[in-house]
């Protein structure tokens, strides 16, 4: 990694590289301290730089967005890392690592160093000007323990075979510690493009791994539970996007939020997938829909407009990764982020109820089994319509009034005639949306309000649909 910082996209190339040839993927801890302390440091100038900048352009009307704090900064880097998932393995600091180490950087041992450390100003000792300038005496700092301690934690990781291991980076510090070390057979690459190189000789790619089955309606079912099932916090390190929240019709939020920056507090639901494409290696490349808890700042002018207030809340969106990398590892369905972060405002109410039946129908429509579902009947003034997932498995929904007024949808599921589940999702008027008189009124928000409340009506119902279809499946087969 280039200047000890972290290059995500890198890592991820290397972490498909090891998946690629068969191979574990190790990550020292001190490693992963330095990538955060860079970016601490990088957050840090980059405060200091919009600080200059944000009066003037404040006064200009220019909001600046808010940069995480430190704490914030460290737990980003965590997450995007460790949420790669397998192969890759952070390799902790024992204790006797942390002794040998501190040993050979106070005893100046290989790789521990002096370091000749001189005050600001020219090499000479003078200011640019050729003025004197005052305690320019050089001073020597001890360096040298971090390289030591990767390298111990690397050596015992491989029982001392520096033939088990390829180390990536071009660290002078590493090679001259395991020259000193009497290891000058360790094997290490400059750059990805080595690496690549190196792995196509030493270790060829194994019999290719058959992808996961997603064809048909259960296959996509197998592929959604087993996500459930697993660790989603790769999927919160993804580079998130907020969309819809600054025209969100809160009820306490009229004029809408600006500079809204999202992050994700947790993953609720895995709601389904669509855009599969079997990339090979095993590997299905995909977009993931799911139900999230979202950690909301953003700003808005007070009522009088004479101030900007902060807004902070945890919501309930809708979060879209596209695309994520799919595999199965032993009986574990593995997700990893390989592009960025969607999360939507909860969607509830809308211009006309029409408008509201689409948004149901869409979101339904990344259930699995469901991806080709319509419903254009329903407005023409059909009530019913079937979705049959297996012989033995349907969907039915149900339409009661007008999808053009006030209406509403029961959603069941069966399984071979008898019903397993159903849920209800209603669209009606909210007459609190209209103010002033029959001549001159107008709609302070969208008036058509879709429920059930909390957070959004269509992708929550999406969200049972698929739990239910899972359920039923699991159900039919325990009997």
């Amino acid at each position: 990694m280039p200047y000890g910082n972290l290059r995500l996209d890198t890592l991820k190339e290397v972490h498909r590289l090891a998946v690629r040839h068969g191979l574990q993927l190790w990550l020292p801890e001190p490693v992963l301290w330095e990538w955060q302390e860079h970016a601490e440091r990088l957050r840090s100038e980059a405060r200091a730089e919009l600080r200059k900048r944000s009066t003037i352009l404040e006064a200009a009307g220019v909001l600046l967005p808010q940069l995480p704090s430190d704490e914030e900064a460290r737990r980003q880097i965590h997450t995007a890392v460790l949420g790669l998932g397998t192969p890759l393995t952070v390799l902790p600091l024992s204790g006797q690592v942390a002794k040998n180490a501190l040993r050979d950087q106070i005893l100046v041992l290989e790789p521990g160093e002096r370091v000749n450390v001189r005050p600001a100003g020219s090499s000479d000792g003078t200011n640019a000007d050729d003025s004197p300038k005052k305690n320019t005496k050089a001073r020597f700092v001890k360096t040298g323990g971090s390289d030591s301690a990767i390298l111990r934690i690397i050596l015992g990781a491989a029982s001392n075979d520096t033939k088990a291991f390829v180390i990536l980076g071009g660290d002078k510090d590493l090679s001259r510690a395991a020259k000193a070390w009497n290891l000058s057979d360790i094997q290490s690459c400059k750059n990805l493009g080595e690496l690549t190189d190196f792995l196509s000789k030493a270790a060829p790619v194994p019999v290719s791994i058959p992808p996961l089955a997603y064809q048909s309606s259960l296959d996509r079912l197998a592929i959604v539970s087993g996500i459930q099932r697993s660790s989603l916090e790769s999927l919160t390190s993804a580079t998130t996007r907020s969309s819809g929240f600054d025209t969100w019709p809160d009820d306490d939020i009229r004029d809408g939020l600006l500079n809204t920056a999202a992050s994700i507090e947790s993953v609720d639901d895995v709601i389904g997938l669509n855009s599969i494409d079997d990339v090979g290696d095993g590997e299905l490349s995909a977009r993931i829909f799911m139900l999230a808890t979202v950690d909301l700042s953003a700003v808005r002018q007070s009522d009088d407009g004479s101030e900007i207030l902060p807004f902070n809340a945890l919501l309930n969106g809708v979060l879209v990764v596209s695309p994520v990398l799919i595999r199965r590892d032993n009986d574990e369905i593995i997700v990893i982020p390989d592009g960025s972060a969607t999360v939507h405002a909860p969607s509830t109410h809308f211009n006309e109820a029409g408008d509201a039946f689409e948004a149901a129908t869409e979101a339904l429509r990344v259930c699995p089994g469901l991806e080709d579902f319509e419903f254009p009947d329903a407005y023409d003034g059909a009530s019913e319509t079937e979705v049959q997932l297996s012989p033995e498995l349907k969907v039915t929904f149900e339409v009661f009034g007008s999808v053009h007024e006030d209406w509403q949808i029961l959603i069941t599921v069966s399984h071979m005639d008898t019903l397993m589940d159903g849920y209800e999702m209603d669209c009606s008027y909210d007459d609190n949306a209209y103010v002033g008189g029959s001549r001159d009124g107008f709609h302070l928000y969208p008036p058509w309000h879709l429920t059930p409340a909390g957070g959004d009506p269509a992708w929550r119902a999406a969200a049972w649909l698929t739990q239910a279809i899972q359920n039923a499946v699991e159900g039919s087969s325990d009997e």
